[in-house]
């Protein structure tokens, strides 16, 4: 290698970050992805506890469509099921 090719080599070297920085960027990339992921996984837990909070208010306030809602639901599942798995 000619001192040439040296110097050329140098310079590419230097201009790239070193593992050590790419490492770091690397595991702030990751927390801020962490931390964005919590965020939503907080906002979805709040939606699942409102909309549980709304479906226990209305079963407790309507017992009995509730019941005929569950009835027809696994009705109609298991026909479909019933069907698909005969033939």
């Amino acid at each position: 290698m000619t001192s040439e090719d040296q110097a050329t080599a140098g310079a590419a070297a230097a201009q790239e970050p070193s593992l050590t920085e790419q490492a770091r960027q690397l595991s702030e990339q990751a927390m801020e992805n962490y931390q964005a992921l919590e965020e939503q996984a907080g906002a979805i837990k709040e939606q699942a506890t409102q909309i549980n909070a709304q479906v226990t208010s209305f079963i407790q306030n309507n017992p009995a469509v509730a019941i005929a809602g569950a009835f027809g639901l696994g009705y109609l599942i298991g026909s479909v099921a019933a069907r698909r798995w005969i033939i």
